[in-house]
């Protein structure tokens, strides 16, 4: 039923006819994060009750994204003086860019990559502007997980505002697995219109993308992740999809770009580029009974939240580190349920 879904999400499918299937279908894209983009596609379909759940969503999310554009010039601001040109990344990069992945796309923490040896001077520069490292992280133990493990600074929040700015120093720990060469990536990067700041190419931008959802991230949101590759696709036109296989070779992102086009094939029968490499059985199996919500979706997301860690530290570490963040900070709660 899902992937049925997705398609009228996406307007690949009509809306369902009968209201009690129009409901779970409405239910089942809050419960994903993307009754916004799917508003964006029907906003001029719906009557009554669904025109204002639809304009209601679109209020939202263009909220969000007038944040989003003025946090991305607050951060330009901030670092006015300095050398630093950072890169805006994933949702604040659709957004700034209006690219189709960002239409109806909620959207709350600014994403940025500056070079390694810069990332102690941005994110002095920024604290003067009034981000300051994030309560929620402000321990030892995390301080010291984010200096030796981490791609990124704890998360920062502005005094004022409350915003999220997460600054990046590399797409993935060094300990992980696949890492994207983000120094390839960055030299391509071009420059906002009207900013100081910059953006990967639509190529590096799917690509990206592809290894968020599958080598770094744990698909809590596997609607919209995929929704976001879907759109992410489309944006590329013939020859830059000609040039995806190669460019992921390239900066080492090819294994996640691989289930990428599978999930985009599978499931909104997208017509993509092939390469010989298959999905692996195990993430391929974990994928689809989290996508389907079929009745062994908590052993999906289980398995998937652990190949998560461990595509992002070696074991030795991970096991101490995920029954410390698992069990005692974090209890999430779709893991625990399928422990039970």
């Amino acid at each position: 039923m899902n992937q049925q879904y997705l398609q009228m999400i996406v307007g690949l499918k009509p809306l369902p006819s009968e209201p009690a299937a129009l409901k779970s279908l409405i239910e089942y894209a809050k419960k994903q994060h993307v009754l916004g983009q799917m508003a964006h596609v029907w906003r001029d379909k719906g009557s009554g009750k669904l025109e204002e759940i639809f304009a209601n969503a679109i209020i939202q999310t263009a909220a969000d994204h007038r944040q989003m554009i003025y946090e991305r010039n607050r951060v330009e601001v901030a670092l006015q003086g300095s050398d630093i040109t950072p890169i805006i990344l994933k949702g604040g990069a659709y957004v700034n860019l209006e690219l189709r992945a960002s239409m109806g796309r909620r959207v709350s923490d600014l994403d940025i990559l500056v070079p390694y040896n810069r990332i102690k001077t941005t994110a002095k520069y920024l604290e003067k502007a009034g981000w300051e490292t994030d309560a929620s992280v402000n321990n030892n133990y995390d301080k010291a997980f984010y200096r030796k493990w981490s791609h990124e600074l704890p998360p920062m929040r502005h005094k004022s505002r409350g915003t999220i700015l997460d600054i990046h120093h590399r797409l993935e720990s060094h300990a992980a697995k696949i890492s994207l060469n983000h120094e390839k990536m960055m030299a391509d990067a071009s420059m906002l219109d009207g900013g100081r700041s910059k953006t990967f190419t639509a190529i590096d931008l799917f690509i990206h993308s592809a290894s968020h959802a599958f080598s770094d991230g744990e698909f809590a949101t596997p609607a919209r992740s995929l929704i976001e590759l879907y759109y992410l696709y489309q944006n590329l036109n013939p020859e830059q999809r000609r040039a995806l296989i190669s460019r992921a070779i390239d900066v080492g992102g090819l294994y996640p770009v691989q289930i990428s086009l599978w999930a985009l094939a599978r499931y909104f029968g997208l017509e993509c580029l092939k390469s010989d490499q298959k999905v692996g059985l195990l993430v391929g199996f974990a994928i689809r009974v989290v996508v389907d919500d079929s009745r062994l979706k908590n052993l999906g997301l289980f398995m998937l939240y652990v190949r998560g860690h461990y595509m992002r530290m070696p074991l030795k570490y991970l096991i101490p580190h995920f029954v410390r963040k698992l069990f005692i900070r974090q209890k999430k709660p779709h893991v625990l349920e399928f422990l039970k």
